[in-house]
């Protein structure tokens, strides 16, 4: 009798009531077409790689997944936020070629992780301008997702 109130003991310490399984949230991009895939509130990693890209794949064929956030056990979240470096170049044979690159940021706060995304496509483009001039650039906001909620 002794020994089971010890072990209930020990399983409530580790185990507790209002305990809430991890939430997944993942993010694929396709640098070709500037598509993109979410997913969130998936048990696994795996599950929501798996669905990020498949969202993406209904609209591109390369795409790949560019960041995964996990929320904590007790429903703290974790927040993901892509934003597409665009660059607009006139190559020499006067066709226009399209670049894009995908940034990422994750924070706690959904307001934090895009304004981290804005700012480090921002700092990249200005760096990436001053060692080419001239195309045309821009930073697009391009999807945000948390572990509990899109």
């Amino acid at each position: 009798m002794l020994r089971l109130a010890i072990i209930s003991s020990v399983l409530i310490a580790v185990l507790p009531a209002n305990a809430e399984a991890a939430k997944w949230t993942a993010l694929a991009f396709s640098e070709k077409a500037g598509a993109y895939g979410k997913a969130w509130a998936f048990a696994t990693e795996d599950e929501a790689r798996r669905r990020a890209l498949d969202e993406c794949r209904k609209h591109a064929d390369d795409c790949i997944v560019v960041v995964v956030g996990r929320g904590a056990d007790r429903g703290e979240e974790t927040c993901i936020a892509l934003v597409s470096m665009i660059f607009e170049q006139i190559t020499s044979d006067g066709t226009t070629r399209i670049t894009r690159s995908a940034i990422t940021a994750t924070s706690k706060n959904r307001d934090e992780a895009s304004r981290s995304a804005q700012q480090l496509c921002n700092d990249a483009r200005s760096r990436a301008v001053m060692l080419q001039p001239g195309p045309k650039s821009e930073c697009r906001a391009i999807a945000l997702s948390c572990s509990g909620r899109p």
